[in-house]
């Protein structure tokens, strides 16, 4: 008997066929979020006695990534939906987005 797992996010769209451009902007997005995270995280720093400097970043360091990626994804899936909802276009892309 084997274990079963639950997949993750990622595990998920390679199973549901997910496409070219939702992952390039997911990765795009990953980028461009932890960038501006990083930058702004910063600002929201607290220094608090007997613990010292807390920030954002410090507790969650992940999270502008995160957020960015989801953005990204969520942007590309709707493109390639627009573009499979197109009848011309379907055939064209329907086998690069998949």
């Amino acid at each position: 008997m084997t274990d079963m797992h639950v997949l993750t996010a990622a595990e998920i769209d390679q199973v549901s066929g997910a496409g070219i451009i939702k992952d390039q902007l997911a990765a795009l997005g990953n980028k461009v979020g932890g960038a501006l995270y990083g930058k702004l995280s910063n600002t929201f720093a607290v220094n608090l006695p007997l613990i010292g400097e807390v920030s954002l970043k410090s507790v969650l360091p992940d999270l502008g990534a995160g957020f960015g990626s989801a953005i990204g994804s969520l942007i590309g899936s709707n493109i390639e939906n627009t573009l499979k909802n197109i009848p011309f276009l379907n055939n064209i892309f329907a086998s690069v987005l998949k």
